[in-house]
C-alpha cells in the first residue's frame, strides 16, 4: 500500500515539474508571485528593511565578539 502511494506522489511531483518547465507556466509563477509581493506593500519594504538589518546584527555580533576579548 505504500508503494502505490509513494508511486502516485512520485507521479505528480513529475507533472509538476513539467509543467513548471513550460514557458508560459513560469510566466503565470512570475506574476502570481509578483502579486504576492506586491500585495504586502510593507512586505516587500520589510524584507529589504531586514536584509540590512541582518547585516546590522552580524556587524553588532562580530563587534561584540571583538570588545569581549
Amino acid at each position: 500500500m505504500g508503494l502505490l502511494s509513494m508511486f502516485a506522489k512520485a507521479g505528480v511531483a513529475k507533472r509538476v515539474v513539467d509543467e513548471a518547465r513550460k514557458p508560459e507556466n513560469q510566466q503565470k509563477v512570475k506574476d502570481m508571485v509578483a502579486k504576492v509581493r506586491g500585495q504586502g506593500g510593507q512586505g516587500g519594504q520589510g524584507g529589504q528593511g531586514s536584509q540590512g538589518s541582518q547585516g546590522s546584527q552580524g556587524g553588532k555580533g562580530s563587534q561584540g565578539g571583538g570588545s569581549s576579548r
